[in-house]
């Protein structure tokens, strides 16, 4: 009956001793390509993304852009509106998005194609596997893509 108790207690006290398990910061990280577009600029987007001989080809629904308002505080709580900027940002997944050079080809509005090469990149999460690797396009106010 000792020896139990004493194997009882010492597997208590392991148990106690053991680190917090770690938080995964990565969860649900798709893999895919964001976009920003200048206010009064675009509506509509199109893009395709190419590598290793494989392109996908996507609509991008392109939302309204928001920042934060002025902050306003009482004694118990503060807050922030949300405050439109005129410019629309959006996002697409492309499932097995390489960590790799990949060509994008970027149709805004039905216009020209606007075309370069980006290098999507993984959050620092290795705690949680494979996160999604991303990428973001910025487009310009005169239409460059970077």
């Amino acid at each position: 009956m000792r020896r139990h108790l004493a194997v009882a207690l010492l597997l208590l006290g392991l148990t106690a001793c053991s680190p917090p398990p770690l938080m995964c910061p990565a969860i649900a990280v798709p893999a895919g390509l964001a976009i920003d577009v200048p206010a009064g600029q675009f509506s509509r987007a199109e893009v395709t993304a190419c590598w290793a001989g494989h392109c996908t080809q996507r609509q991008v629904g392109l939302q309204r852009a928001t920042t934060a308002g002025p902050t306003t505080c009482t004694p118990t709580a503060c807050g922030a509106s949300a405050v439109p900027t005129g410019g629309r940002y959006g996002f697409v997944e492309i499932s097995g998005l390489p960590a790799a050079p990949v060509g994008v080809k970027l149709v805004l509005d039905g216009g020209a194609a606007k075309r370069t090469t980006v290098h999507p990149q993984a959050p620092k999460a290795s705690q949680c596997g494979e996160p999604g690797v991303q990428v973001r396009l910025v487009v310009g106010p005169d239409g460059t893509v970077r």
